[in-house]
């Protein structure tokens, strides 16, 4: 059997200064945004034709740049969302 080539990109500084305040109940609201944005930048500019991509560590704060820049390559993805408390929220 065939194994896939696997390649770490390493790690995203997401470390943005904290500045304003809490907006409507959203914490750091100004620097998960950065970083969301920083994710799917990053993600977007990856070539991945026929590629899976295993997103490792991180916040569940910054899940929406992973997935708004996968979209970017797979507009009609499908998202199973597993959550690692044991509520499953």
């Amino acid at each position: 059997s065939k194994i896939a080539p696997v390649s770490d990109l390493g790690d995203l500084d997401l470390d943005v200064p904290q500045r304003g305040v809490d907006v409507n109940g959203i914490k750091k609201e100004h620097q998960s945004a950065i970083a969301n944005y920083r994710v799917s930048s990053f993600l977007e500019a990856i070539p991945m034709e026929d590629s899976f991509l295993l997103n490792v560590g991180g916040d569940h704060g910054v899940g929406l740049g992973v997935l708004h820049g996968l979209l970017y390559h797979r507009p009609g993805m499908i998202v199973v969302w597993a959550d690692a408390h044991g509520d499953i929220n």
